[in-house]
């Protein structure tokens, strides 16, 4: 089945561990090239793993907006478009609202949300460009409950990034811009690394599917969210949580 992804541009943020990097192979393996960011890459990252693909790295700090305009311009210059962007750097903190700091708070929100914001802003422009352009934010069911495990600093920041993606696809006015969310129950990812085995087994008690989610079935509904065969959703959440929580 031809997926109208074959290559496309695919930027992933996030990329160098957890969903990016599932995101990286799939979307390699869609025939997509890619233009993977994180704050670091580990030494399991590697132009080989990509064969079909052409793959640029980029190491920076998505909260820098001077970093970010950086990287969209060299991005745009090389290829001359942006047709995806996947949002899905991120951290994670488990602390009670009475213990977090000032300083907690707003990393938290300035990677999770300003980071989002800001790859957003300026990758639009170079989206506009496309046949196919496409943003998918990846959130998180602690932004839709307020948090299971989750701190209230990581739950607001996703839950600001799951408003962010319906203000988007109000706001950009393209046929051929669409903009959407994922949004993840526990995956097993750096995230849930530090979770001894008797914690995920009785965490997933309360989730329907009775495990932790694969990177992998994350990054299948971000290629779908891509794809033609999604051409007429906008400003959707996906849940991909094994039935954790079921929205209306």
């Amino acid at each position: 089945m031809n997926l109208g992804i074959n290559n496309n541009i695919a930027l992933i943020t996030g990329a160098g561990s957890g969903i990016g990097a599932s995101c990286a192979s799939v979307f390699s393996g869609a025939g997509a090239n890619l233009v993977l960011v994180d704050k670091q890459f580990g030494d399991q990252n590697s132009k080989s793993k990509f064969k079909q693909s052409e793959v640029d790295y980029f190491t920076l700090d998505i909260t820098s907006e001077n970093d970010v305009k950086s990287l969209i311009e060299t991005v745009t210059n090389k290829y001359g478009r942006i047709d995806y962007l996947i949002n899905s750097a991120g951290i994670y903190r488990e602390k009670s609202l009475i213990d977090l700091e000032i300083s907690d708070w707003n990393k938290m929100l300035d990677v999770n949300l300003l980071g989002t914001f800001l790859v957003c802003k300026y990758g639009i422009p170079a989206l506009e460009k496309s046949n196919n352009g496409s943003i998918v934010n990846i959130a998180s069911v602690a932004g839709q409950v307020g948090g299971i495990v989750a701190g209230a600093d990581y739950s607001a920041s996703k839950a600001g990034v799951l408003c962010l993606t319906k203000s988007l696809a109000n706001q950009v006015k393209h046929p051929k811009i669409r903009v959407n969310t994922i949004s993840p129950g526990p995956i097993v990812s750096p995230m849930t690394a530090d979770w001894s085995p008797e914690r995920k087994i009785e965490f997933s008690k309360n989730i329907p599917l009775g495990r932790l989610g694969e990177p992998e079935e994350v990054a299948n509904v971000a290629l779908f969210l891509c794809s033609s065969l999604s051409s007429y959703i906008q400003g959707a959440t996906i849940n991909v949580n094994g039935g954790l929580y079921m929205s209306n």
